[in-house]
């Protein structure tokens, strides 16, 4: 059978990416190829099937491309993946570039079978089109294939309980777009990129977070089939890696034990994880020796009080150690913050400016978030409870309600974490890199700005 794997562009809509959410850092910058996509596509291609990858995203395409390709390769089945994008401005929009294109594609061929996959349907159904002929809800590996060859309709949920069993990647589909790394990926990674996932779920339970309410364990690769996947890529000319587990390392000894399988590769890594991962010295000392050189560190809040709030683990020692510990070992921190958390001040806003300030020589930037939670969380279920159910009234309230910022709407949230924004969030260097690599959304960025009288406000 024909069968295109698509991976959607995730800018629907740019003029409004970049700026309504508030902060210059959210926009994207480089090309980050989709392993999962290409590991379905491996197991297709082996499973005799002739595959076409539409990589939407990478290659800058917009919706009447990708709708016309796949048309012209006509196939039987189209593979679609439900990352989630642009959360906190369009809750119930998830779905919305996936949307276009399955209806673009349907309205062209009625008789093509659509799949959709991936995390998002496991906390939130709503807004899915009703085109979509089978979603999978969790991971497409290791059961789209089956799909296909059963040609069955319905609702899956699954996850891949052995790691190791999976194909490795195809990156032969994406070949073209495994080029020179966006420095805005991770400061300190060069040369040709990829993405690998070593690990994925989290034990942690944060009020906030989907994985608290999936119940989705944390599921390994074994020390050598990480390095099986890191020599494919490093004898395809990749320089560079980024790990995309949800909490590299937490299990240190899994993670030192990767370590000391790559680390004669000569290849450089970023990953994201934790303050009360990082600062476990043995674990981080490995990694420098590795080749790591930055990790996206998931702080929230220099706040004890609010941390224990939201359940996150750990504490502001914790944050400070592992701040120590991954400097000591020569690698950067891009810290990730929120605004609007539950029990949420202004003295905790102050006492996070001030935890920057004292690490300026050690952090590579920042990104900023206003909280909005997934649907079925902790934090989700007390702010529908508190406005009668009323979903749209929680979305307009979430990052709002819980605390005491004395914040009157969204828009002052957004302009709060602005001014932290326009010096921590890099804004200067993203747009630099948007520019080189996404020329496309700048330019349309660049015409938003003018349209609202902003360019003094972003230099231009």
């Amino acid at each position: 059978m024909k069968i295109s794997v698509i991976n959607p562009p995730k800018v629907f809509n740019p003029y409004e990416t970049f700026l309504q959410i508030g902060t210059p850092s959210q926009c994207p910058g480089g090309n980050w190829p989709n392993p999962c996509d290409l590991t379905i596509c491996r197991e297709l291609s082996n499973g005799g099937h002739n595959v076409d990858y539409v990589d939407g995203d990478n290659k800058l395409m917009e919706f009447s491309e990708v709708i016309e390709k796949t048309l012209d390769f006509s196939p039987d089945f189209v593979v679609m993946n439900s990352e989630t994008f642009d959360y906190a401005r369009t809750p119930l929009s998830s779905y919305e570039n996936v949307n276009m294109l399955v209806d673009g594609i349907k309205l062209g061929n009625p008789k093509i079978k659509a799949i959709l996959y991936g995390y998002h349907p496991l906390v939130d159904t709503r807004g899915i089109s009703t085109n979509f002929d089978v979603v999978v809800a969790g991971e497409g590996e290791g059961i789209v294939s089956k799909i296909v060859n059963g040609k069955k309709g319905g609702f899956f949920i699954h996850f891949v309980e052995n790691l190791d069993k999976l194909e490795l990647p195809d990156y032969r589909f994406v070949e073209d777009v495994l080029t020179e790394c966006s420095t805005f990926a991770a400061p300190g990674l060069t040369g040709k990129f990829a993405q690998v996932i070593g690990s994925r779920g989290c034990s942690r339970r944060c009020v906030f977070c989907f994985r608290g309410g999936t119940g989705d364990r944390v599921r390994f690769m074994s020390p050598q089939r990480v390095y099986n996947e890191l020599k494919m890529l490093h004898d395809q000319g990749c320089d560079s890696i980024y790990f995309i587990d949800d909490s590299w390392g937490i299990d240190s000894r899994w993670g030192e034990k990767v370590c000391e399988k790559v680390k004669d590769l000569g290849m450089k890594f970023a990953c994201q994880s934790r303050p009360d991962i990082m600062k476990n010295e043995k674990l981080v000392k490995e990694m420098g020796k590795a080749g790591f050189v930055n990790v996206g560190m998931g702080i929230e809040t220099y706040s004890d009080s609010v941390l224990r709030k939201i359940h996150k683990g750990g504490s502001t020692e914790d944050i400070d150690k592992a701040m120590d510990v991954l400097y000591n070992n020569g690698m950067s921190v891009i810290p990730f913050l929120m605004i609007g958390l539950p029990g949420h001040t202004m003295e905790d806003i102050d006492k996070t400016e001030e935890f920057l300030q004292k690490n300026e020589d050690k952090i590579a930037g920042a990104g900023g978030f206003l909280t909005v939670p997934y649907p079925m969380t902790p934090m989700w279920k007390e702010i529908t409870g508190q406005v009668g159910g009323d979903v749209m009234m929680a979305l307009d309230m979430a990052g709002l309600r819980l605390n005491s910022l004395g914040l009157g709407d969204a828009v002052e949230a957004r302009e709060l974490w602005y001014k932290l924004d326009r010096h921590w969030g890099r804004g200067a260097d993203v747009l630099s890199q948007v520019k080189k690599h996404r020329p496309n959304i700048y330019s349309r960025w660049v015409e938003y700005v003018k349209l609202h009288d902003l360019e003094e406000r972003f230099g231009l």
